[in-house]
């Protein structure tokens, strides 16, 4: 399942390629040729006289439907613009998180005093449109970029309920997402919910640890769950915090070849114990640290089963002739070399109870503090 906040947060490590160049008229295959016949004469021929813009769309959304790789994707300007204003955590919407699963679109949360909330929108509805038009078989990204928009426009809904559509008209607001919540729990254990990595995260972060530790915390819960991922960066600045050498992460690219992506240095270490929470929807990003504290034996990691699996990394190409294309070219591994991609990271506590994988992670910080007391003692 694929999770976004509503216009926020593929869950995609990204890497950038600065130009793209035309292919050359000699390196043309009989395949392209035929495309381009096919094209040329829809475009002549077709009794609705189809224009050039929608022919190439469809095209291209086609050559990329046809990988069923959810993380490859063509972005239009506008949809890049959407896409990279949403990993900064910012965005003009209406309020909801959407999830992907197998192409329905559904609700999961919707934000307190949001364009949402206040139309009516609940958890566990399913989008069925976005001004009119069908959100079956499109891209995620697409549909996610037809629901945001500039702040103050107008975006029409169709969901449906308990088997009953609705329509809701609504106007986009601007939002921020919020990154970090944190709060110090009974027994003098520091908890931190983080939602997302962005470039703000990691300062957020440590403000909140800090606080934490000033109040007398001798423990710290790092909440994943529901994490979707984020900027590559600020998940190693996060990790790096607890773990003080090795690699991140062992990244592999099309060609076999294999390369780690280190521990940062520079990042000041913290030495108190600390327990992970994941779910199924904590993903990328949110693996890749999950996985590294659990392969140096940093964190105990609990949650209800494996994480959500991916693992592999994106490039974002500028095309010659305009738009953009963002296309899966590397998976990477835990330090241990142990797959992610379709496999995620198995808890080392399972808990099914979401409501009860925080007092488990309560309850196992006490027994390492009480351990180390009684070894000081």
């Amino acid at each position: 399942m694929l999770k976004w906040f509503c216009n926020l947060f593929t869950i995609t490590i990204l890497t950038v390629s600065l130009y793209a160049q035309p292919v050359a008229a000699e390196e043309i295959s009989l395949d392209e040729l035929r495309m381009l016949e096919v094209f040329d004469l829809l475009k002549t021929h077709h009794i609705s006289e189809p224009n050039d813009q929608n022919l190439s769309y469809a095209a291209v959304q086609g050559m990329v439907a046809s990988l069923q790789d959810p993380y490859t994707a063509y972005f239009s300007d506008e949809e890049l613009d959407y896409y990279l204003d949403s990993i900064e955590g910012q965005f003009s919407g209406v309020g909801i998180v959407v999830g992907d699963e197998q192409g329905i679109f559904t609700i999961y949360e919707v934000y307190p005093g949001s364009p949402a909330e206040v139309a009516g929108i609940r958890a566990g509805d399913q989008l069925r449109a976005v001004d009119g038009l069908s959100v079956s078989g499109q891209a995620f990204e697409t549909v996610m970029s037809q629901v945001s928009g500039l702040e103050g426009t107008s975006v029409s809904l169709t969901l449906s309920r308990d088997g009953q559509s609705y329509t809701v008209q609504l106007e986009r607001a601007m939002m921020q997402l919020p990154q970090v919540y944190a709060e110090l729990l009974p027994e003098e254990i520091g908890y931190i919910y983080l939602s997302t990595f962005t470039e703000y995260s990691f300062e957020q972060y440590k403000q909140a640890l800090s606080s934490l530790k000033k109040q007398g915390a001798q423990a710290i819960i790092l909440d994943l769950r529901d994490n979707p991922g984020g900027l590559l960066d600020a998940a190693n600045q996060v990790a790096s915090s607890f773990i003080q050498k090795g690699a991140l992460t062992i990244v592999k690219n099309s060609e076999g070849k294999e390369y780690p992506i280190p521990i940062l240095q520079s990042v000041e270490k913290e030495t108190l114990p600390l327990a992970v929470l994941v779910n199924e929807y904590s993903a990328s990003a949110s693996e890749i640290v999950a996985a590294a504290l659990q392969d140096y034996k940093r964190a105990t990691i609990i949650g209800s089963g494996p994480t959500f699996g991916k693992g592999t990394i994106q490039e974002l190409v500028p095309l010659y002739f305009g738009g953009y294309l963002k296309m899966t070219v590397e998976e990477y591994f835990s330090p241990l070399h142990k797959p992610m991609n379709h496999v995620g990271v198995t808890p080392d506590l399972l808990v099914q109870d979401e409501h009860q994988q925080l007092q488990a992670a309560i309850d196992h910080l006490q027994r390492v503090i009480n351990q180390k007391s009684v070894m000081i003692d």
